[in-house]
């Protein structure tokens, strides 16, 4: 249910007309955790793909992998030099950081999501985007 229901927001997010140019589509590809031997290691089996969608103008995201209905803020606009960077607040808090390699020469650009959605666990997702 939950893939069906955001396959259909990104599906029209994407369609809307002047928006694909603007707006990356993202998957993620990988889930991180800090364990308690203090080392950053991935989820043994990702058992879903999270894919979003955040507007390359705006910094304005919509996806699976974001709960709570954050605010987005824009903090750098991606380009040939650098990296798109976007911050989420849910309820003023600063919860997620999305940070693209706009920079990068191909047609997938990496991504990396900073995630601090629940109290005292940090995770970390990577993929790509197009």
């Amino acid at each position: 249910m939950r893939n069906g229901f955001l396959s259909i927001v990104l599906f029209s997010f994407a369609c809307s007309p002047g928006m694909a140019a603007d707006t990356y589509s993202c998957q993620a590809k990988e889930q991180l955790f800090l364990n308690d031997g203090g080392l950053v290691r991935a989820k043994p089996q990702m058992d879903w793909s999270p894919q979003f969608m955040i507007d390359k103008n705006t910094g304005n995201a919509v996806g699976e992998i974001f709960l709570g209905s954050p605010t987005w803020q824009i903090m750098q606009r991606g380009s040939t030099g650098s990296s798109l960077v976007s911050q989420g607040r849910v309820m003023g808090q600063r919860v997620y950081k999305v940070v693209i390699y706009g920079f990068n020469e191909r047609k997938e650009k990496p991504f990396i999501i900073e995630n601090r959605g629940s109290e005292g666990v940090f995770e970390i997702f990577s993929g790509t985007c197009k």
